[in-house]
């Protein structure tokens, strides 16, 4: 990794999230290539030409030429190229589903050497996820198992989290074990301490490692899109201590 305190930087980076800052700047909140999760002062671009402002879009990719000064955490944009604008005319359902990624990335807390992996992966999503035509919600799901596996907290989806066989069917969530149980080793105790699933959210868990050729083929009801997505929030929440949801993913669930 480069050091921070060396003064001039270009490197890769995608937009997570903009704000306006005064009159004619944003601030930039970008996941970069090589130095992790960082903040970007863009001085100035709210007043040139319309075009320059659209660089800044949420989930834009590009080159940038950075400027750091010792005294600051921050990084002042020197230039920008843009390698890929991944929100330029895309669909409603999947913006949301690229934005939810964006936000996710916001609320975990990582290192420099997780960003990497974290960059690697939110590149592979967007270029996946525009390509889908149906179930889009599936390829979200991917993202956030690979986001748990790169934590070192993967939810397992061939044994259940009980007894470690692979299950006929999964019967719920159990929290306190991290981890989805069968419906054989589900008893009427556990019912006030695990998130029940419905026969079908069950059956997309199992197919979930291999659900990539499937989408096609498969149905996935709005409650069973809603039911696996809280599971797997919950399931990184755990891990982070904090409760984490999608507020993007309502544009989803509510598109035609």
């Amino acid at each position: 990794m480069p050091s921070h305190r060396n003064r001039s930087h270009t490197t890769q980076g995608i937009i997570l999230m903009r704000k306006p800052w005064k009159e004619s700047s944003f601030i930039l909140d970008v996941l970069t290539v090589d130095f992790g999760r960082i903040t970007v002062l863009a001085q100035g671009v709210r007043r040139q030409r319309k075009a320059m402002e659209g660089m800044f879009e949420s989930l834009n990719e590009a080159e940038w030429v950075l400027h750091k000064s010792p005294e600051s955490e921050w990084f002042i944009l020197k230039d920008i190229t843009m390698v890929t604008p991944h929100l330029y005319d895309v669909n409603l359902p999947t913006s949301a589903l690229m934005q939810a990624a964006a936000e996710l990335l916001l609320k975990l807390l990582y290192d420099d050497m997780e960003a990497v992996q974290l960059y690697q992966l939110l590149k592979e999503y967007l270029a996946y996820v525009v390509k889908v035509q149906r179930n889009g919600i599936a390829v979200l799901w991917r993202f956030m198992l690979r986001i748990s596996l790169i934590f070192g907290f993967p939810l397992f989806l061939n044994r259940c989290v009980k007894c470690s066989k692979p299950p006929q069917a999964f019967g719920a969530y159990y929290p306190q074990l991290n981890g989805l149980i069968c419906t054989s080793c589900l008893h009427p105790a556990h019912r006030d301490v695990v998130i029940p699933l419905t026969p079908t959210a069950s059956d997309l868990f199992i197919k979930l490692p291999h659900i990539g050729s499937m989408l096609d083929d498969i149905t996935i009801s709005i409650p069973d899109g809603r039911l696996i997505t809280d599971v797997l929030l919950i399931h990184l929440s755990q891990h982070f201590n904090r409760a984490i949801t999608l507020k993007s993913l309502e544009l989803y669930f509510l598109a035609p």
